[in-house]
């Protein structure tokens, strides 16, 4: 069963950013928070150039994989360390391929590829080498897109839906990033999977 642990929101604060202010911050939020196909109600983004938009409505990241941080990557982080909207449990990044669906009640989501770490998170966490271990450890959380809107609540039991085809992981996009390199086979695979519309727009550039 994939368990809701937190669902986190932030406000603007000043940090490492091109305006001056960061929404990485997210807390934990008590009671249900509505989740629109912008977003999570209460919750700010700042560099909408980077961050939100209706592909990345939703980020998620996992008990499992701040566990693998714990144990084997030597730190160890607070919920709503890496500015996740939602932390669960009883699924891991690994597990999480683009088109999967995480559903409970009336809300569904859609995985559209994995987070892709910036200098905002570096300096958030508190280590300038951060960018390089955060992709290096490949456990990166989804970006999600709201399929149906509804609402969450910490307790709450996501039922999760493997895409019906061509399973492309989290894992192989986080490998394969920044997509430059890739032969015809994987260009087409990957161009046929219901991924972040901006990930698609590149590809079909390079590869169209």
């Amino acid at each position: 069963m994939i368990r809701v642990e937190s669902v986190n929101t932030g406000v603007p604060l000043p940090g490492l950013s091109t305006f001056g202010v960061t929404g990485i911050d997210k807390k934990p939020q008590p009671g249900r928070v509505a989740i629109h196909p912008l977003g999570l109600a209460g919750d700010h983004v700042v560099d909408t150039d980077h961050h939100g938009g209706p592909d990345q409505a939703v980020y998620a990241y996992c008990v499992a994989d701040y566990d693998w941080w714990a144990q084997e990557g030597g730190r160890r982080f607070w919920v709503g360390a890496f500015g996740e909207n939602l932390t669960l449990s009883g699924i891991a990044s690994a597990d999480m391929a683009a088109g999967d669906r995480l559903s409970c009640g009336d809300l569904v989501l859609e995985v559209t590829a994995p987070r892709i770490p910036c200098r905002t998170l570096a300096h958030h966490v508190g280590d300038k080498h951060f960018i390089a271990a955060f992709m290096k450890a490949n456990r990166t959380g989804p970006y999600m897109r709201v399929v149906s809107p509804g609402d969450v609540g910490a307790g709450d039991a996501f039922v999760h839906t493997p895409h019906p085809g061509e399973r492309i992981t989290l894992a192989e996009l986080v490998e394969a990033y920044p997509y430059k390199k890739l032969d015809a086979k994987t260009a087409a695979r990957f161009r046929a999977a219901p991924l972040h519309r901006k990930v698609l727009a590149e590809l079909a550039e390079r590869y169209g």
